[in-house]
């Protein structure tokens, strides 16, 4: 009940009057079954911006420093936030492990592979963490890619584009082929999952330059 009336304030409201936003391909989110929503992060905005419209919830890890104030922790604890402890970063056994546990229950889950907001840099000045490609991977779920585009401003509109999904696999299978390890199923490097992470975002960053859209 709580989580219907705040999405009904900030789609009737927040998202109509001060940041005036469509949404494209929610038809690309499951009705049901696990699935990854992979996106660009940058504001605090954005978990509400990708998350008021779909019917389901999405689960979203994010960094420990925001559950260190009870009631803020509790807010965001009923919107899917996952606590993510930034000293092991995304790709670490814990957040691997809590995200695994997410998808198994065959919910969606929410990933900002860029790790903070990254506003004002470049796709190529940012650092992608590799976490996502390993998930993808283990977890075997299809990755939805998403983007926000448009300035973050009371007033400016937005559009958040959810595009078709895909699987990382093709991904990982493709670098190996190319390394000359062909494509046996075997434990993949390092190197290899640090790539996958770069075209999962490529394909992140791309979307908007449909005509559509």
């Amino acid at each position: 009940m709580f989580i219907s009336i705040v999405r009904i304030i900030f789609r009737y409201f927040v998202f109509i009057f001060i940041y005036p936003t469509k949404v494209y391909g929610i038809e690309n989110i499951p009705d049901d079954g696990a699935a990854i929503i992979c996106r660009n992060h940058l504001t605090y905005l954005d978990v509400f911006l990708l998350g008021y419209k779909p019917k389901r919830l999405i689960n979203w890890l994010a960094k420990e420093e925001l559950f260190s104030h009870k009631p803020v922790a509790w807010f965001i604890r009923k919107f899917g936030a996952i606590p993510v402890y930034r000293s092991n970063a995304l790709s670490s056994a814990p957040a691997v492990m809590s995200a695994l546990k997410v998808l198994g229950s065959g919910e969606l889950l929410g990933i900002f592979p860029e790790g903070e907001r990254v506003r004002k840099k470049k796709p190529d000045q940012i650092r992608i963490r590799m976490g996502i490609a390993r998930i993808g991977h283990k977890s075997g779920v299809p990755i939805i890619p998403a983007r926000i585009i448009g300035k973050i401003k009371p007033f400016h509109k937005l559009k958040v584009v959810f595009d078709k999904p895909f699987y990382v696999d093709d991904i990982i299978k493709k670098l190996q082929k190319d390394a000359g390890k062909g494509e046996q199923n075997q434990e993949i490097s390092k190197q290899i999952y640090e790539e996958a992470a770069k075209l999962i975002m490529k394909r992140v960053y791309s979307i908007g330059d449909k005509e559509t859209v």
